[in-house]
């Protein structure tokens, strides 16, 4: 990066190119290997996301997204659905599709023990009758769903890291699509407004 602004960019293939302005639009590990110190590290939180089909109907007919509001302590589930209450098509054909969400560092058990725990959890919700029925299909772990959100958490880091240097993406506002379509339009005007001066 120069001093005067922007800098050069090396491609995959070793072609480099001279810009007057660099805008890095990247998740956080990504972003800080092409940066460095430019930008603070920023932790990972992740998820898992288990599967399941259920020969009952949901025990609540609305499209819903069921939120943990009694915390950790409660059991591993953050969220759950039943996805099929929106589509029938995205269950198997005459069942019923649940979606529950881990979040944090239980994602790191072994499969069979998180769906023992997410079982048992959903079953304080849902009762014994549901619950012991599903059938697991299938488990997503995502290791980099999102930034933690550690206190304290500033949702506005700004976007430009140099002269000519901008980044964009979740890990500069909140750890959300909202947050990354925010801070890259952010990105856009400051760029415009350095190039214009």
């Amino acid at each position: 990066m120069n001093e005067s602004g922007g800098g050069t960019v090396e491609t995959e293939d070793g072609q480099r190119i001279e810009a007057k302005v660099i805008v890095v639009a990247a998740d956080p590990p990504t972003a800080s290997a092409l940066l460095g110190d430019r930008i603070e590290p920023t932790k990972p939180r992740g998820c898992a996301s288990l599967y399941f089909a259920s020969d009952q109907p949901p025990p609540i007919s609305k499209p819903i997204l069921f939120l943990n509001g009694e915390g950790r302590s409660a059991g591993v589930v953050g969220n759950t659905c039943f996805p099929s209450s929106v589509s029938a098509s995205y269950a198997p054909e005459g069942k019923t599709l649940v979606s529950t969400t881990v979040i944090g560092d239980d994602i790191h058990r072994s499969e069979a023990e998180l769906e023992r725990l997410v079982k048992s959890h959903m079953t304080e919700w849902w009762g014994s009758d549901h619950v012991n029925q599903w059938t697991h299909l299938r488990t997503y772990k995502i290791p980099y769903s999102q930034n933690a959100q550690n206190v304290p958490f500033s949702a506005s880091k700004g976007v430009e890291v140099g002269r000519g240097v901008f980044v964009c993406g979740d890990h500069r506002s909140t750890p959300t699509v909202n947050g990354a379509i925010s801070s890259g339009i952010q990105a856009a005007k400051d760029t415009l407004k350095y190039l214009s001066s």
